[in-house]
């Protein structure tokens, strides 16, 4: 089913499309942090992982995952300084050593809202918020309890205005 979207909170916006997809289990192995929406160290956990990807036999992926992984009640009531789990992931295949720190995160199959987004990372918020606020309660479908998470190709640059990433949300 697919679906357009216009960002209402950015008054730079473009058409967002979405279309509904059934995905299925994705193995992804990576670096986590606990954090909330008032911390902001994504950059942190990003260039560690960064760091330490080079020291695995995959060391230059095709792409990268941002998984965010929330509580059963984390959008009962939004509170930003709700803690949730921060990842920074790529696909590996099996018998991959990992690094010190590192893990494997399992997301389950499942049904899938996939919007593109064209921008920096600092303003990504406008269309996630769009996303919840905005697309969901008139789309028909609900928050599955599965991690979202954000594709981007390996030459992703958060500060170009005209990087591209897929935000995955999950949904049934």
């Amino acid at each position: 089913m697919p679906f357009s979207m216009t960002k209402k909170r950015n008054p730079n916006s473009m058409t967002t499309p979405c279309h509904i997809t059934f995905l299925p289990k994705l193995n992804l192995i990576g670096k986590s942090i606990v954090t909330n929406r008032t911390k902001n160290n994504t950059y942190e956990l990003w260039k560690a992982f960064k760091q330490e990807l080079s020291r695995i036999a995959i060391s230059n992926p095709e792409y990268y995952y941002a998984v965010e992984q929330y509580s059963n009640t984390y959008f009962d009531s939004y509170h930003p300084e709700k803690p949730y789990n921060q990842w920074a992931c790529i696909t590996v295949p099996d018998g991959i050593t990992l690094p010190t720190n590192w893990n494997n995160l399992i997301v389950s199959e499942g049904l899938y809202a996939i919007f593109k987004y064209k921008g920096t990372a600092a303003d990504a918020h406008h269309t996630i918020r769009s996303i919840h606020e905005d697309w969901l309660p008139s789309s028909g479908y609900v928050l599955a309890n599965r991690p979202h998470y954000a594709l981007m190709h390996s030459d992703y640059d958060p500060l170009n205005p005209t990087a591209e990433e897929h935000f995955y949300i999950p949904i049934h």
